[in-house]
């Protein structure tokens, strides 16, 4: 590939327009055009910029090897993919860290590495948290990629959030992403019928699933279940009633087949359980807890690579286990037989069962 054609290839990726490129440049944009179809090459002195404008390094840019530099990227990709899987996060920490010292302008390298400084128990060190929030913004000031700019902005809100206890800069970023607005291109595509007719179940179906997630996630903000707004004028059945209509929710669209769902049905049971003893109902609370332990059970039990039954997203395939660190029982029995909010029912035949039940299973 020449440099001409690697130019044009890059500007096309950062979707950047002849005239914009040049502009940054501070030349004319038939240069450009010239440059893209070989009838003339760039100024050397013009090189730096153009790797600082596409971030890649100068042997991608003069198209030196790029299809093995990427071949490369991919296989540095794929097995930090599997390490996280399998919850292998120191390991895949120090394979993050070679490849990006053999490639240290690669953006997509550098955002690995801060994902991986920031996964299992790698969070828990300051000094990765500094460090991943550092690369972050490495991405944001050097990439044109609008996908890892996004992913960049992304886990800096939730870095500042979670992690620095810093709202002011957390809101910075949430600020920078799109806001919530129903003209996106999942819903244009599907809008005006953009997709070939093979493409058109698989796209609406994988879309159905997101928007479910972000409508019951929004759901469960308004709840607050947690009480962490002190000003809510909701009240606990009010809560407790958002709470089961997202689980009406959920049995719409994923139907009684509920695989990985399970998941989801085995803690909200448990957070309106929670909500009932706040009431000082513990019968209430105790048949929301036992009804927790029925999904924490079938969570545990179907198989990876599953599909859903229901007519919304018949042939999607579930989520694996892997993406949680303990399974549903062993979750439940923690929370159980550590947590003092449970201390009230201790006492309580039908929570001795429970406890015994759940050590059993979890053995």
């Amino acid at each position: 590939m020449t440099i001409g054609q690697n130019i044009k290839r890059l500007r096309r990726n950062a979707d950047m327009t002849q005239e914009e490129l040049a502009e940054m440049l501070s030349i004319s944009s038939q240069a450009v055009s010239r440059w893209e179809t070989d009838s003339a090459m760039p100024d050397i002195s013009l090189l730096p910029a153009l790797v600082n404008i596409f971030g890649v390094t100068s042997d991608e840019l003069l198209g030196i090897d790029v299809i093995h530099v990427q071949e490369k990227v991919e296989s540095y990709k794929k097995v930090i993919s599997d390490l996280y899987k399998t919850h292998k996060y120191q390991e895949m920490l120090e394979l993050s860290r070679q490849a990006y010292r053999e490639m240290p302008s690669n953006m997509e390298l550098i955002g690995q590495l801060a994902f991986a400084l920031t996964s299992g128990g790698n969070a828990e060190k300051t000094e990765n948290i500094d460090e991943a929030i550092l690369l972050y913004k490495t991405i944001l000031e050097k990439s044109v990629d609008n996908v890892l700019r996004f992913r960049a902005t992304s886990a800096l809100c939730r870095l500042y959030a979670e992690k620095k206890q810093d709202k002011e800069q957390a809101l910075f970023y949430a600020n920078q992403l799109p806001k919530g607005h129903i003209q996106t291109a999942s819903y244009l595509i599907g809008r005006f019928d953009l997709l070939e007719d093979a493409e058109k179940e698989s796209f609406y179906r994988g879309w159905i699933e997101q928007y479910t997630t972000a409508l019951t996630d929004t759901i469960y903000s308004l709840a607050d279940p947690d009480c962490k707004n002190s000003s809510y004028k909701l009240d606990t059945s009010e809560k407790i009633l958002l709470l089961t209509q997202i689980l009406d929710i959920l049995k719409i669209i994923y139907g009684d087949r509920l695989l990985s769902q399970n998941r989801e049905f085995y803690e909200i049971n448990r957070v309106i359980g929670c909500l009932w003893l706040l009431e000082n109902d513990g019968d209430k609370a105790l048949d929301h807890f036992e009804l927790s332990f029925e999904y924490a059970k079938a969570f545990d039990a179907y198989h990876d690579g599953a599909c859903y039954a229901s007519v919304a997203l018949r042939g999607v395939v579930c989520d694996e286990h892997n993406l949680w660190d303990k399974t549903a029982l062993q979750d439940m029995l923690e929370r159980l037989t550590s947590q003092s909010r449970y201390d009230g029912l201790r006492e309580s035949p039908r929570f001795i069962n429970l406890v015994n039940c759940l050590k059993n299973c979890s053995k």
